[in-house]
C-alpha cells in the first residue's frame, strides 16, 4: 500500500482527486488517500494566504465540507459520456478512486470519520501514549455510520520510532531529537524491543495495521532504521 496525506484545507478537492486518481492509475490498488485538518504551519497570516483569505476553509466546518466535496468528486470519476455526468470531472476518467481516510489525533476527527463512514488513521506521534487514547477508536467504532464505500469501521494507528542496534544508542538518539524540538518518540529501543512494543500497541488499539514514521531527518539513517524493523519482522524475505 502507498499512503498519501493531504492537509485538505489548503487544497481544492478536485485538484486532490485528480492527483490521487493519477497515482491510482499508475499503481492500481496500492494507493490510500488520507486527509487531515491540521494547520501544518504556525503563522496565521501565512495559512490565510494559502487559501486566498478564505478563512472558512481552515475551520472545522470547512474541512468537513471539503471532505464531502472530495468524496462527491471521486464518486463522479467516470467517463464524460456517462448520462447525467456533472460538469466537473476529475481526470484520468474511469479510474477506480482510492479509499479516503480521515487522519487526526483527537476525538473530533474520529467522530467525523465515523459520521461520514470513512476509515480513520489515528496519529499517536504528536506526543501521545497508548494509555489514554483507545477510547477514541472505541467511540469511532461505536458511532460508525456505514457509507457507500465502507460498511464496517476500519482504523490504523501511526507511531513514531527510533530503532538502533542497541537500546542505549536508540535512547541517546531520541534525547538528541527531543533537545532539537521534536516530540518524544512513541517507540524507542533495539529491534526486539521495538517489535514487542509495536505488537503491544496494535493489540491495545485493536488495529490490523500500524504506520511507522520517525523524526530522524537524514535519508540514509531513516532507511537503516526501517531496514532494522523490516528484518526483525522478516518483511524482506
Amino acid at each position: 500500500m502507498g499512503a498519501g496525506g493531504i492537509l485538505l484545507g489548503y487544497y481544492s478537492p478536485c485538484k486532490v482527486a485528480e492527483v490521487f486518481l493519477v497515482l491510482e492509475a499508475l499503481f492500481p490498488g496500492r494507493i490510500d488517500l488520507g486527509v487531515a485538518r491540521g494547520p501544518g504551519v504556525t503563522s496565521t497570516e501565512y495559512a490565510t494566504s494559502l487559501v486566498s483569505g478564505n478563512r472558512w476553509e481552515l475551520c472545522g466546518s470547512g474541512f468537513e465540507h471539503k471532505v464531502c466535496e472530495l468524496t462527491h468528486v471521486l464518486r463522479e470519476a467516470h467517463s464524460p459520456s456517462t448520462p447525467g455526468a456533472s460538469v466537473i470531472l476529475p481526470r484520468p476518467w474511469g479510474v477506480p478512486p482510492p479509499p479516503v481516510w480521515i487522519l487526526g489525533s483527537s476525538g473530533n476527527s474520529a467522530k467525523l470519520a465515523a459520521v461520514l463512514g470513512r476509515p480513520y488513521g489515528f496519529a499517536l506521534f504528536f506526543g501521545g501514549t497508548e494509555g489514554n487514547e483507545p477510547p477514541v477508536l472505541q467511540e469511532y467504532r461505536t458511532g460508525f455510520v456505514p457509507s457507500q464505500e465502507h460498511t464496517q469501521p476500519l482504523a490504523c494507528v501511526a507511531v513514531s520510532i527510533v530503532c538502533q542496534e542497541s537500546s542505549a544508542s536508540a535512547h541517546k538518539w531520541n534525547e538528541d531529537l527531543v533537545s532539537r524540538g521534536y516530540f518524544r518518540s512513541n517507540i524507542i529501543g533495539n529491534p526486539r524491543e521495538c517489535a514487542e512494543r509495536l505488537c503491544q500497541i496494535a493489540s491495545t488499539f485493536e488495529v490490523p495495521e500500524l504506520i511507522l514514521t520517525t523524526w530522524i531527518d537524514k535519508p540514509g539513517e531513516r532507511r537503516e532504521l526501517f531496514e532494522l524493523i523490516a528484518e526483525t519482522f522478516r518483511l524482506r524475505d
